[in-house]
């Protein structure tokens, strides 16, 4: 089942790795390494999943609440928050995120959880 994922991550080499991983599974990979350039892409892209690090910079708890509203608002985007950071989960975060990943992730792992998330779709 392929589909498109953004990728918003602000480390070059994790975005590589899981662009890497997610093309050879068929999926389409978009990627923002900031708040405000993931959201210009969500009314265009319309991604199936929306993998997020919490730990941007330039992020605040108020900007990723107003991400995560817009996520919802533009459609049906599965959001898997993967940080190094799980202690910055805010609890209101919580009704937005499907899953909650911490860092580092196994590569078969992401995509297992990322294929089961678009099969409930």
């Amino acid at each position: 089942m392929m589909a498109e994922i953004l990728v918003v991550e602000d480390d070059a080499d994790l975005v590589e790795t899981y662009t890497d991983v997610l093309e050879r599974y068929g999926h389409s990979v978009v990627h923002a390494s900031q708040l405000s350039k993931a959201a210009d892409l969500l009314p265009r892209n319309r991604p199936a999943v929306i993998t997020l690090d919490l730990h941007l910079p330039g992020s605040t708890n108020a900007a990723i609440t107003d991400f995560l509203n817009l996520a919802r608002k533009l459609g049906k985007s599965k959001i898997i928050v993967v940080s190094g950071h799980p202690e910055m989960m805010d609890v209101d975060w919580m009704d937005y995120a499907d899953l909650v990943l911490t860092k580092p992730v196994d590569n078969n792992h992401l995509i297992t959880m990322i294929n089961r998330l678009l099969s409930l779709s």
